[in-house]
Formats: structure tokens, C-alpha cells, sequence
């Protein structure tokens, strides 16, 4: 490893905190048409320089995207004559760039080390060696004693080669790049066949490894198999990586708070990183930070303001955190920039929806069905619509087809079978016509496309257990909670266990049982990150109501709001049910009312709105508004389960109603 010692005498020169280099894409000479060996020898040299320069260096995606910005080439390596430039505007003080030459059945790199702000050169040499790796030594030996000079830094030591943190063998290292490349085109299973070729002829490649680990979930086994193979063989990582695998290590085991401090650290450190400014960004959104989340994103957008997927979570946490014009401007701005792309549109559309204007919606679906007729998911907002529409029974019918869809992979098919978080699933619609019992024999069907535990629990035990309250069946979720606490190996089953059980505790009216499991709920966010707050203050809500004690329960549902409550989900709708239930007991009929008024002008197939409007209504002496709400929720709800208490009551307060009339 090679160390640095600041010289005393070096005051001259701005710190070296303030100082970057940027390595720019060595050109293939010999071979214009083989963008790998010049990203493969660019990589290397960027590794190696990470882990041993004294200044840091430019995120090589930072670069590509200012090249992009400014000369409109997309991808490729970054020619000559325009690293300077692309150098400048990423404001570093050194750039490196470099020819790979070939003359007959020699090759040889040039390399030149240049002061960005003079365009003077500082030094170049030629290097004839042969493998990979050992140019990439070269060069980085060449070049660190040079940069340490003229930031004042002496006494070197010798280096770690670049193939003790990354690969000895050239062509497992050819695969990786390979992959990496298929990774930026968005061809995953190529990028995976890559990957794994590349294990094969290496066995000891931990990088490969992670790569491998971060296409799957983290539910899956491969996923986790991977992910601990590469953490055995983790001395075979520069720092960064290591350090990366180390967030993604928390985060697989679900120590969310530990995986988030982790990659702030090392956002600190390499602020320029698309990859860790998308690995931090998405962590904050998926985990319920929408505030933090917000600050990340917006500096992400900043430094890559075409990038689509800092575009699209942009406006998903807008959307996400009550921000519907905003989200929209930024949909807009997407489909801008980026026309052609069907999702781009779809997303324009789903703002139209959460908006509540069906009409745009479809228009902007429409639209990403002509650029790709067969997309998926605007066929399956298209479904959405139905429901959002009120026609729950045609959104079941659409989805069914949609399911029957060759192209389908299991993970697609247990989402849309089964969610409950995200946006409308079938056993969803078929809960929200009162069907539970029709509910559960989708979880039932759905257990094929679990093939492990994890994603079992979180797509059909965990959405199960919520509609089992739903339906009146709290004893079922105790039950169901036991069983998980059970598994003891699994942090995620104790979590949800914790969680359902609490819910149902809440339920039975055990309320002083239930504070406990709350309290254990709230030390849960560093394994659970902010959805335990989350479920934390909807409990308390519920709590607070069932007490009567509205002022609570207002204040613990305004402590939701900074976390983000997702459009389109079961979520949302409770959220609004229970605000509507605060505003009830503080005498607010029409603020309860409007609440249930605004729930269906969104979620037009939400049935149970309009039951509780009835009672609202009748509290408000308007009999024959209540009696028109009753007989709609009647008719939507004309297949639900006998007996349901809901429909019961109903069909009395309505009939009740009708002679009150005669």
C-alpha cells in the first residue's frame, strides 16, 4: 500500500481535500469497435488510483455523463480531445488520459498526467506490458509520485497491485468488465451470465461476486449466497468496495441504520458516485425517509440531471410526500428529456392518477403503448385505472390477463397477485368488494412464485395478516405472529411478527400490551429504518382513537407525513380512514366528510368510503345523502362475504332510512 506524509513546508497549494482527479477513458487506437479492453485497463487504473491516490478521483459515471452533456455522445470512451474540457467542468486539478496503440503483435499504452487548469502536461510515459493488471500497476506507480509532488506529499512505499483487489486472471476480468457494460444498458441477464462466467474462471473474484449479489433481491438466496461468498473473500477489495459490501451486507440482514451510515460515509467521501448516490438514495426511499431521501435526490439531480433513475425517484418521493404539482413538473421534465422512453410516460400518467385525472392519466398510458405496445406495467396502470375509475371487477379482469401473459417472471406475477404497499394487486381488488375469502385463495395460488422464505413472508404472510385484520380475524394474525417469532433465524420474520402481533393486540383492545409491543417497535428502526416510526405512530393513532383521545391521534398521524405515505396502497387509504376517524371524534363531521369525499374522488372502487359516509351523513340530518351512500356501497359490495358486519349494518341504516321516509 502506498503511504503519503503531508510535507510541513507545504502551505502554497489549496488543500488536498479540495483537489480531484479525473481518469478518463484510455482510447483503443488498436481497436475503436472494442469498447472493452479500454474500459477493462480505464477500470483497473481507476481502482488502483482509488485505493492509493492521495487526492480522490473523479467518479468515471460523472465524467461519462458531463461528455454526454456537453458533446452528446453517450456512451464510449471520452476522446482525447475533449477530456480537458469534460476534466474542467468536473472541476478537478489533474487529469489522466491515454492510448491504447497496437503494432502488430505488440501493444503498448501511452499515458499523460496533465494540469487541468494550464492544460500543461506534468508527465507521460509508454508502457509495453502485456497483461492487464500489470499495465495498470505501471501506470498507477508511474503516476502516483508525480500527483504526490506536486501536492506537497512525500516518503512512497510501494503499492497494492490492482489484481490483489480485483482478479489475477485477464479474462475474468474481461467477463466482469463485460458485465458492468451490459449493467449500464440495462441487459441484466447478460450482465448476470457475465458474472457468473467470470466466477467460474475465478473462484477467488469477491467483486465479481458482489456484482452478482446486487442483481437479486435481498430476499433471494442467490442473493445472500453471493453476497457471503464475496464477504469471506473481502481482503480481495479495495477499500470503497469493501466498504460497499459492507453496506450491502447491513442492508441484507436488515440493519437499516447501520447500512445507512455506512453509505453516507461513503457518499462523504466519493460525493461524485452515481452508484453510491443511487445506492443511498434508493435505501432512504425504500426505508421511509422521505426528508432525507429528498436532500440526497436532489443533489443527485443535480449532478446528473438527464439520469432517468434520479429523475424518476425524484418525483415518486414528491409524490410520495403529499407533493402532487411537484411531482408532476418533474414527470413532465422526464418525458422531455426523455421521449422515446415508454416509462418515462407511464410515470407521467400514474402522477395524472394520484391527481385524479383519469383523462390525463390514460392519455400519458396511451401514449407509452404506442412506443412499445407490449409494456407492461402501463397495461397494468391501464388496469388500475379501472379500479381508481371505480370499476373494481373490470380491474380484476385486466390484471387476470395481464397475468396470463407469457413474459411474465415469477417475481411480477407474486406483486401483482399479492401487494398491498405499492399499488393495487388482486387480492387488493378483491378486498376492496368485501371477497376476502376470494382474497385468500390468491395467496394461495400466489405460494408458486415464492420459492423462499422471505419473499413468502413479505408478499403473502405479511399482506395475508393485513387483510386478516381487515376482516375481523385478529385471532388469525396472533397465531400467524407466534408462528414467525419462531423463527428465530430470521430478523425480518421477528420484525413482522413484532409488528402484526402488536397490530393485533390494538385490535382486541389490549391496549396496555399493545403500548409494550410499541415501544419495542420504536427501538426496531435500526434494523427496520424509519417504517418502524411509521408503524410506530399508526399504532399510536389507533391507540389514541380507540381511547377517544383525538388531539393524540391527529399528532400521531402528522408524525407520518416526513416519512412518506405511498400513493395507490392499502397504506395510504388507512391513513386517511383514521384521519377521517380523528376529525369524527373531534366533531368535525364535514373536515371527516371531505376526507372520505377526497379518498373516492381517487380511489373511485374504495367501497367502504362510502359507508362511512352514510353514518357521517346521518350524523349530519341528511337522510337521503346517507340513504344514496349506503345503496352505492350496497351495490359494490354485492358479492362480499355473508355476514360481513359492514354490509349488516348498512342494509339496516338504510332500510331504517327508507321507512323513515314513507
Amino acid at each position: 500500500m502506498i503511504a503519503f506524509v503531508v510535507a510541513r513546508h507545504f502551505v502554497s497549494t489549496p488543500s488536498i481535500d479540495d483537489l480531484s482527479l479525473a481518469v478518463v477513458d484510455f482510447s483503443n487506437i488498436a481497436d475503436a469497435e472494442d469498447p472493452i479492453t479500454s474500459a477493462g485497463i480505464t477500470g483497473l487504473i481507476h481502482v488502483g488510483l482509488v485505493e492509493s491516490s492521495p487526492i480522490r478521483v473523479v467518479s468515471p459515471s460523472y465524467l461519462q455523463d458531463l461528455r454526454r452533456r456537453l458533446f452528446g455522445a453517450a456512451r464510449g470512451p471520452i476522446e482525447e480531445g475533449q477530456a480537458l474540457e469534460v476534466a474542467r467542468e468536473s472541476g478537478a486539478a489533474f487529469l489522466l488520459t491515454g492510448q491504447i496503440v497496437k503494432m502488430g503483435e505488440d501493444q503498448f499504452v501511452t499515458w499523460r498526467l496533465m494540469d487541468v487548469k494550464t492544460g500543461g502536461s506534468l508527465a507521460a510515459k509508454r508502457v509495453e506490458e502485456t497483461r492487464p493488471a500489470e499495465l495498470a500497476d505501471t501506470i498507477v506507480a508511474g503516476v502516483l509520485p508525480v500527483l504526490a509532488e506536486k501536492v506537497g506529499i512525500v516518503e512512497r512505499v510501494r503499492s497494492t497491485p490492482v489484481s490483489a483487489i480485483t482478479t489475477e486472471s485477464p479474462e475474468a476480468y474481461r467477463h466482469f468488465v463485460a458485465g458492468k457494460l451490459a449493467l449500464d444498458e440495462s441487459r441484466e441477464e447478460d450482465a448476470v451470465r457475465h458474472f457468473a462466467r467470470a466466477i467460474r474462471i475465478d473462484s477467488t473474484f469477491a467483486l465479481a461476486y458482489f456484482e452478482l449479489s446486487r442483481t437479486h433481491t435481498r430476499e433471494s438466496g442467490p442473493g445472500r449466497d453471493y453476497a457471503e461468498k464475496a464477504w469471506a473473500l473481502r481482503s480481495r477489495l479495495s477499500e470503497k468496495d469493501r466498504r460497499r459490501l459492507e453496506a450491502w451486507m447491513a442492508w441484507i440482514d436488515y440493519r437499516v441504520k447501520d447500512a445507512l451510515d455506512i453509505e453516507r460515509d461513503l457518499l462523504a467521501r466519493w460525493p461524485d458516485d452515481r452508484a453510491i448516490l443511487q445506492g443511498l438514495m434508493e435505501k432512504l426511499f425504500t426505508n421511509w425517509y422521505a426528508e432525507e431521501a429528498t436532500q440526497v435526490i436532489e443533489k443527485a439531480y443535480r449532478l446528473y440531471p438527464d439520469h432517468y433513475i434520479f429523475g424518476t425517484y425524484y418525483w415518486m418521493n414528491m409524490a410520495k410526500s403529499g407533493m402532487e404539482k411537484e411531482a408532476l413538473e418533474v414527470a413532465r421534465l422526464q418525458v422531455r428529456r426523455h421521449p422515446e422512453n415508454p416509462d418515462a410516460w407511464d410515470c407521467y400518467g400514474w402522477v395524472f392518477q394520484q391527481m385524479a385525472l383519469p383523462d390525463s392519466a390514460k392519455a400519458a398510458f396511451d401514449k407509452a403503448l404506442s412506443i412499445d405496445p407490449d409494456f407492461l406495467w402501463s397495461h397494468r396502470n391501464i388496469a388500475h385505472q379501472a379500479y381508481f375509475n371505480g370499476d373494481v371487477s373490470r380491474a380484476i379482469d385486466l390484471l387476470e390477463r395481464i397475468l396470463d401473459r407469457p413474459d411474465l417472471v415469477d417475481r411480477q406475477k407474486l406483486y401483482m397477485l399479492t401487494d398491498l404497499l405499492q399499488s393495487p394487486s388482486i387480492v387488493f381488488l378483491y378486498a376492496e368488494q368485501g371477497r376476502f375469502i376470494k382474497a385468500m385463495d390468491v395467496f394461495e395460488r400466489a405460494k408458486r412464485y415464492a420459492p423462499d422464505f422471505e419473499r413468502e413472508l413479505r408478499w403473502i404472510t405479511a399482506n395475508r395478516n393485513k387483510l386478516w385484520l381487515k376482516s375481523g380475524h385478529a385471532d388469525k394474525v396472533m397465531a400467524s405472529a407466534a408462528s414467525l417469532a419462531g423463527r428465530g433465524e430470521s430478523r425480518i420474520a421477528r420484525l413482522k411478527a413484532l409488528e402484526h402481533r402488536t397490530a393485533a393486540l390494538v385490535a382486541l383492545d389490549s391496549l396496555d400490551a399493545a403500548r409494550a409491543g410499541i415501544e419495542a417497535l420504536r427501538e426496531a428502526e435500526r434494523y427496520w429504518g424509519g417504517y418502524a416510526q411509521v408503524i410506530v405512530n399508526k399504532l399510536t393513532a389507533e391507540i389514541a382513537l380507540r381511547e377517544g383521545d383525538f388531539r393524540a391521534a391527529l399528532n400521531a398521524l402528522d408524525a407520518m407525513k416526513p416519512y412518506g405515505i405511498p400513493f395507490g396502497s392499502l397504506f395510504d387509504i388507512e391513513y386517511r380512514e383514521a384521519l377521517a376517524r380523528a376529525y369524527l371524534q373531534a366533531g368535525r363531521l364535514e373536515d371527516a366528510a371531505q376526507v372520505h369525499r377526497d379518498l373516492l374522488r381517487v380511489y373511485g372502487g374504495h367501497a367502504l368510503s362510502h359507508y362511512e359516509l352514510g353514518k357521517i351523513y346521518e350524523d349530519m340530518k341528511r337522510p337521503e345523502d346517507a340513504a344514496k351512500e349506503y345503496a352505492i356501497f350496497l351495490d359494490m359490495w354485492s358479492e362480499a362475504d355473508e355476514g360481513l358486519p359492514q354490509v349488516v349494518d348498512a342494509q339496516n341504516r338504510l332500510a331504517a332510512l327508507r321507512k323513515g321516509s314513507l
